[in-house]
């Protein structure tokens, strides 16, 4: 199997996996149906980023982040100086914003 090993280390879709895996073995519909639920159980190489409920941990500088409020709403916020400027008794939930696009990065 090490020549399914991708030499640059490159991530592929759970799809690709399995259609990797279709080639190699020359599977059957009823193999195909056990690799997906595999690769599916599989942990993610980019992890999705995950809510952080406020009564769990607040942000630990200042910095802008996505909240979700009681309604359900999601938006972007500001924690500063220990408040949210925004309706702060209304945020459950809160992520980092992630990175910045940058021209020619996926």
């Amino acid at each position: 199997m090490g020549e399914l090993n991708n030499k640059n280390d490159k991530l592929i879709s759970e799809q690709d996996a399995i259609n990797a895996l279709i080639e190699w073995y020359g599977c059957k519909p009823n193999d195909i149906e056990a690799f997906e639920k595999i690769i599916e159980a599989l942990p993610s190489a980019q992890p999705e980023p995950q809510w952080i409920p406020v009564r769990e941990r607040l942000p630990d500088k200042n910095r802008a982040c996505l909240i979700t409020n009681i309604y359900g709403d999601v938006a972007w916020n500001y924690w500063i100086d220990g408040e949210w400027i925004v309706l702060p008794d209304y945020v459950v939930a809160w992520m980092p914003l992630p990175k910045p696009f940058k021209e020619g990065k996926k």
